[in-house]
């Protein structure tokens, strides 16, 4: 028999193209996936997939949403909530996408990471309403509104997992396939000039020192767990609405994942195997 595959999908934001790249090439070569984890990026892009949303609907979503679109879904301005979006038109236009709602009705097994402010910490969503999930492990501090949830306020995984391994494997995944999508490009030039450093660059390139940091300690706790790194560096977290760099996007993401299916299948052929 054999293994189930896993698939944890890291976070990013724009940067998460690439995981429908990665789904691309596991679907050409026919290596089907059992159980999605995600956080952030990763959740959006896992939970439609996982919720039967064909790979090519991603995509055509992913390449017809402009920057019009994109500016019609977060003018939905906030105060006093914990945020400056309150997320419901994006919320609605996550149900529009998703084939199912409910997570314990998803073809594959699905589950993501959402971090608990009350707590200090992760919450894995694992059945129960996927708008509330997905819009609870995309919740960017001081952007989105928290998500108000069994007495817990959420916001995004990528707070304290920036993907969630552990997750996978507790899904059912034997032979795992995390995709990092974190990087850090360094401080360039600037940081030889402090008068050109800005409160911008400061906390930009600090939360990504963190988010590296934290996804290398995730795969050093995790060494069976392969890892796939896209080249994703040179796109925002924000580059949303280009046509152009969202295609570059999900073609690195489907490079990345063809240039490591030798060892996927390796992977497969070798497990359990004496």
């Amino acid at each position: 028999m054999k293994p189930k595959i896993g698939l944890a999908l890291g976070g990013g934001g724009a940067k998460g193209f690439a995981h429908i790249g990665v789904i691309k090439s596991l679907e050409k070569n026919e290596i089907p996936i059992d159980a999605i984890s995600g956080v952030s990026a990763g959740s959006l892009v896992g939970g439609m997939y996982a919720s039967g949303t064909p790979i090519g609907e991603l995509e055509n979503i992913c390449y017809s949403s402009g920057y019009r679109d994109i500016i019609k879904l977060i003018l939905d301005p906030i105060k006093g909530k914990g945020g400056v979006i309150a997320g419901r038109k994006i919320a609605n236009f996550i149900r529009s996408h998703m084939k199912k709602i409910k997570i314990e009705d998803f073809p594959i097994k699905f589950g993501c990471a959402a971090v608990d402010l009350i707590s200090g910490k992760l919450f894995y969503f694992k059945r129960g309403n996927i708008i509330d999930a997905v819009m609870a492990s995309s919740a960017v501090p001081g952007i989105f509104t928290p998500i108000k949830y069994e007495g817990k306020y959420l916001v995004d995984g990528g707070v304290l997992e920036p993907i969630s391994l552990n997750l996978v494997k507790e899904l059912g995944g034997e032979v795992n396939i995390g995709i990092d999508l974190a990087s850090y490009p360094g401080f360039s030039s600037k940081i030889k000039k402090e008068d050109k450093i800005s409160i911008k660059d400061t906390v930009k390139y600090s939360y990504k020192i963190i988010s590296k940091g934290l996804t290398d300690f995730s795969f050093r706790e995790n060494p069976d767990i392969l890892r796939i790194k896209p080249d994703v560096s040179k796109v925002g977290i924000f580059m949303f609405g280009s046509k152009k760099i969202a295609k570059k996007t999900v073609e690195e993401g489907e490079r990345a994942m063809d240039k490591n299916i030798p060892k996927v299948k390796e992977m497969i052929e070798n497990y359990r195997k004496d």
